[in-house]
């Protein structure tokens, strides 16, 4: 479900009811740290916002970047909280660059 959920890009309505339902449970013990961040990466990005944990991705001058973050500075902070590898480990699993990609 979380799948067609994350790619569900034709119906942001949907994402950030999802989104919603995923905030309402991240404190339960079996909550899913990394969906939710990615689900709310996926919906500031639809949305035309800056993401908070740099789980979007493109191209940039031939190297594989987080689209615009909340705050570059805090973004390992922001992952770690999520149970997410460092930027630089997570950049590293793209072996290529081309024109526009989503993670």
């Amino acid at each position: 479900a979380w799948l067609i959920t994350q790619h569900a890009d034709h119906d942001l309505r949907f994402q950030k009811r999802m989104l919603s339902l995923l905030k309402e449970r991240l404190s339960a013990a079996f909550a899913d740290k990394r969906g939710y961040a990615y689900l709310y990466d996926r919906v500031a990005v639809n949305s035309s916002k800056p993401q908070r944990y740099g789980t979007q991705i493109h191209c940039e001058n031939g190297t594989v970047q987080p689209r615009q973050l909340e705050n570059e500075l805090l973004l390992n902070e922001f992952r770690e909280s999520m149970d997410l590898e460092p930027i630089e480990d997570y950049l590293k699993l793209f072996t290529h660059c081309e024109s526009e990609e989503k993670g």
